[in-house]
């Protein structure tokens, strides 16, 4: 899905108090509408700094361009109603039942053609909750909920405006394989509607299967932007990882990473 809603990042810059550069001079290929396109590398590679320079939440210098315009300018209204990001964790000390902060999500930043009236925005969220099969956790407190209940709850808070960018901070890290499927899915589904989708997987695994596209970041810098089965080859995981691996192919036609027994020096 080639056209005006792609993303192009250039020359972004990025870091904290004391560490100002922890991404340097970035530049990808465009990302694509309707694709999948995960974030991978090393811890303090830049991932999460990454999300974090897209979504304004740091300070960042250099272009994000989509529509011929640069994100990096946009007020931060305008960048909440394009950008949606997921955190790796829901904080666990929420009171708010799910429903509730559905609609405190979709409030705090509405979408122009969304009535901000309590019916309309609860008849949304409900909507949103029967689509993704959690309709059961609806009146649930946040901070009774399982891990992958409050991922997929933290995912439906971030879709609930329709964001045309998701990005997703490791939604899958310390859940069981039915919600790692289960989030993935949704993913997947919601990223056929032409969105654009970055997630950090620091499963390779993961990537390989779920992912269209993959950049593979190294010292603050993409170390290569492609297919997976093109970015994860034996050599880029012996450079970028420092361990030995074999690249197989399984049964469903998917490849994945064999990690050999001991690292190299």
């Amino acid at each position: 899905m080639k056209g005006q809603r792609e993303v192009y990042i250039k020359q972004l810059t990025a870091g904290y108090p004391g560490k100002p550069g922890i991404i340097r001079q970035l530049t990808t290929r465009p990302l694509q509408p309707g694709m999948i396109t995960a974030l991978a590398g090393p811890n303090a590679a830049g991932k999460s700094t990454l999300l974090k320079s897209i979504t304004g939440l740091i300070p960042a210098h250099g272009e994000i361009i989509m529509d011929q315009k640069n994100i990096l300018a946009f007020p931060v209204l305008k960048r909440a109603k394009l950008i949606s990001y997921m955190p790796q964790y829901l904080p666990f000390d929420i009171s708010l039942s799910v429903v509730e902060s559905l609609v405190a999500s979709l409030k705090a930043s509405p979408l122009d053609q969304i009535s901000t009236k309590l019916p309309e925005v609860k008849k949304r969220a409900f909507d949103l909750l029967e689509e993704m099969d959690i309709m059961h956790l609806a009146t649930e407190p946040i901070n009774n909920l399982s891990g992958g209940q409050r991922q997929l709850v933290s995912l439906a808070q971030a879709i609930i405006r329709e964001p045309e960018i998701l990005l997703l901070d490791e939604p899958t890290s310390a859940l069981d394989l039915h919600y790692q499927v289960a989030v993935m899915k949704w993913v997947k589904q919601y990223a056929r509607r032409g969105k654009i989708i970055l997630i950090v997987l620091h499963d390779i695994n993961m990537a390989l299967r779920w992912a269209d596209e993959a950049i593979l970041l190294h010292n603050g810098k993409v170390y290569r932007h492609d297919k997976p089965g093109a970015v994860f080859t034996k050599e880029a995981i012996r450079e970028v990882y420092h361990v030995d691996a074999d690249i197989e192919s399984t049964g469903s036609g998917h490849l994945q990473v064999i990690v050999k027994d001991q690292p190299f020096d």
